[in-house]
């Protein structure tokens, strides 16, 4: 039997003051008959002691009541064998190795694999171990069921080879998330074994400020887990790193005239002095003059840069620290690739008022040598030449079916066509150019105007515009549509609709191809569109779906998956380590973001890029502050004999709180004392002499 509280034991030494009460008596019980007491001289009693004990019955029931008062309040409990020896001394251990960016720090990767290998080395042969790495999600390098399916002779050998094999990975550290589900995998592991065991954490880490444990706050940890702290130091605390700001107001398709960036020094660096400036992805040398700026230790400074100086800056990069992991920003440069659009409508190029004059104005935007604007009457046959490296087909008038079948033949194939029909006389051209027959389209003027209603911002065609601050059509005007059943076609998906109900912006699939259909003109005899903002960036959009504004192709971290635009046919994706990534026409989202730098998305007659970096939080490489476990309530330090006496004591109180004996020692306690109670009454009940009278 054990004890929760021993110390109440020490209310054993009461059990002395019954036999002390028994040995002494106070008045003598003894009368003998005597003359009288005139001529004595009066005295009290005085005490004497017993040589012998009296009423032993009494004195042991006494006694007894003491013991077990005294026992109660000890809190005894049977000890539960399995929970004080499980398992034959057998414990279940996991260690989390951490691997993120900030451990590419000097010796700290090869620090914590050898604290791995120790940890190894000093347990038990029957203990069961699982190995995780961590970096923005748990990963499995030994698990549980992996080891103990191992003959023993072969376990730590094949754990060792695995982390040897490891480097650290280039992502943020989410050590809160990671701990927790670690702990879980303990508990879950525990319940299936059926039986209780030691179970133990250990935590290799540099433990950096950037680490995210603010989701421990709201975690309760397990019970029966002890959690140990295996830190690894960097030699220096010098590191600083840079930040890419994003400027709001650069003009989609644009590169920004200059970049802000944000330079953060760590809170225990030595070191104030920095430069940052533009290189290129092969090279460290700056290209123009670097900018000096002073940061002192545990703040930042902004500091903006001058613009691009060419198409090879794509790197910001920062010098003056000791640890370069995250000393660089990657900015992916904006191309403009020449486009070819050819255009099927009766307009004259001089008239402000017609579509062809929006389209040149849209595509040329001071640059004439970016764009090739071919030009074809309705009626005019095309030369095949006419057709070549074609980016964009439009059609806004009624075609020949030679012409259509052409056209047609050229959707197929993957070319995109945009159909704004001027009247309703286009129905039979788009049946040809679909392939849908009996599409009729109606003429519809609205009486005041007409504004675009429900609109998929989801979709690639809106795609410059999902950012809530581009949302606003309000202020474009349609005075005049085609209305068309869209309940005839096959597969067709609605992209937007008029504030009437009816269809605005639709899109078509034509095997590789597609037929956007948008049922009112961008001329200002039909709307306002293309005399707003949004009509370049939607042109824009339909050239080239997979270019991103500068700041939406630079604001992926590592590991995030980057939203893509699907494409009419197959592309591949260029990692910045030089491999090859094939890219189904239908992806929406890239997610092989390991690595960071630019990746170029290259086929389809397009080529596009966007920027990975490292989250900014990696360069908060400080340790934590030593009071942070605490504040967050998670039970980490060092395993020590006290921590483990804790542990030990929390086991005894669940046993202890379980099994509740106090309680029947209680009870016993005051059984006793009722059968004291009367024994004493039937005592000196017999004891009670009858004085003889003198008389």
């Amino acid at each position: 039997m054990s004890f929760l509280t021993p110390w109440f034991l020490l209310g054993g030494l009461a059990l002395s003051l019954p036999v002390v009460f028994h040995l002494i008596r106070q008045t003598t019980r003894e009368r003998t008959l005597f003359s009288t007491l005139r001529f004595l001289r009066p005295s009290p009693p005085r005490l004497t002691q017993r040589s012998r004990l009296n009423h032993l019955l009494l004195l042991l029931l006494r006694c007894l009541a003491l013991a077990l008062l005294a026992l109660g309040f000890a809190r005894p409990f049977l000890p539960d064998s399995a929970r004080q020896n499980p398992a034959g001394g057998i414990q279940r251990l996991v260690i989390l190795v951490d691997d993120s960016a900030s451990m590419r720090r000097g010796t700290l990767w090869a620090e914590a694999i050898q604290s791995v290998k120790t940890a190894l080395e000093r347990s038990g042969a029957n203990d069961e171990i699982a190995v995780y790495t961590f970096d923005r999600e748990l990963r499995p390098v030994v698990t549980h069921a992996e080891w103990t399916g191992l003959p023993a002779d072969q376990r730590r050998p094949l754990a060792v080879s695995r982390l040897d094999a490891l480097k650290p990975s280039w992502s943020a550290t989410r050590l809160g998330l990671c701990l927790q589900q670690a702990a879980e995998i303990l508990s879950e592991a525990e319940r299936d074994r059926g039986g209780p065991s030691r179970r133990r954490l250990v935590l290799v880490s540099d433990q950096q400020e950037g680490a995210h444990v603010d989701s421990l706050a709201g975690y309760e940890w397990p019970p029966g887990i002890e959690l140990e702290l295996a830190p690894v130091r960097a030699g220096s605390g010098n590191n600083a790193g840079v930040q890419w700001i994003s400027s709001p107001d650069v003009a989609p398709g644009s590169d920004p005239a200059g970049h802000q960036v944000r330079v953060s020094n760590a809170t225990d660096a030595k070191r104030d002095h920095f430069q940052v400036g533009w290189t290129s992805l092969d090279s460290e040398e700056y290209i123009g003059k670097p900018i000096d700026v002073v940061v002192p230790p545990g703040q930042s400074r902004t500091v903006t840069l001058s613009p691009r100086p060419s198409s090879r800056a794509e790197v910001v990069r920062l010098q003056g620290d000791d640890d370069p992991f995250d000393n660089r920003i990657f900015l992916a440069a904006v191309v403009n690739q020449p486009t070819s659009v050819l255009y099927f409508g009766s307009d004259r190029a001089t008239d402000a008022r017609q579509s062809l004059f929006f389209l040149r104005s849209a595509l040329n935007r001071g640059v004439p040598s970016q764009s090739d604007l071919r030009v074809l009457a309705p009626t005019d046959t095309p030369n095949p030449a006419d057709f070549l490296n074609l980016a964009l087909i439009v059609v806004t008038d009624p075609l020949p079916d030679s012409t259509a079948a052409l056209i047609r033949a050229k959707v197929e194939q993957g070319v995109p066509l945009l159909f704004s029909p001027k009247t309703s006389e286009g129905g039979s051209t788009l049946s040809q150019l679909t392939g849908v027959q009996g599409l009729v389209l109606e003429d519809v003027v609205p009486k005041d105007y007409a504004l675009l209603g429900e609109m998929d911002f989801q979709h690639p065609l809106l795609a410059p515009f999902s950012d809530p601050k581009f949302h606003d059509f309000s202020r474009i005007h349609f005075w005049k549509y085609r209305r068309i059943n869209p309940s005839l076609i096959p597969g067709v998906r609605i992209v937007a609709r008029f504030d009437t109900g009816d269809p605005a912006l639709l899109e078509i699939p034509v095997q590789q191809g597609r037929v956007i259909v948008l049922t009112s003109g961008w001329s200002s005899v039909d709307s306002q569109l293309a005399l707003s903002t949004k009509f370049v960036p939607w042109i824009d959009g339909i050239l080239n779906p997979e270019t991103l504004p500068p700041e939406a192709g630079n604001h992926w971290s590592v590991g995030d998956a980057v939203t893509l635009i699907p494409n009419s046919a197959e592309r591949r994706v260029r990692l910045p380590d030089g491999s090859i990534v094939p890219l189904a026409a239908t992806a929406r989202q890239f997610q092989n973001t390991s690595l960071p730098g630019i990746y170029r998305v290259e086929g389809a007659g397009t080529s596009s890029s966007w920027a990975v970096n490292l989250d900014p939080t990696e360069s908060q490489t400080a340790p934590l502050p030593a009071d942070v476990w605490t504040r967050f309530g998670a039970p980490v330090g060092q395993v020590t004999p006290a921590s483990t006496a804790a542990a030990s004591t929390v086991a005894a109180t669940e046993t202890e709180g379980r099994q509740k004996l106090w309680r029947w020692f209680l009870v016993a306690t005051w059984v006793i004392l009722l059968v004291e109670s009367l024994v004493t009454r039937l005592t000196r009940h017999r004891q009670a002499i009858p004085i003889p009278s003198l008389a």
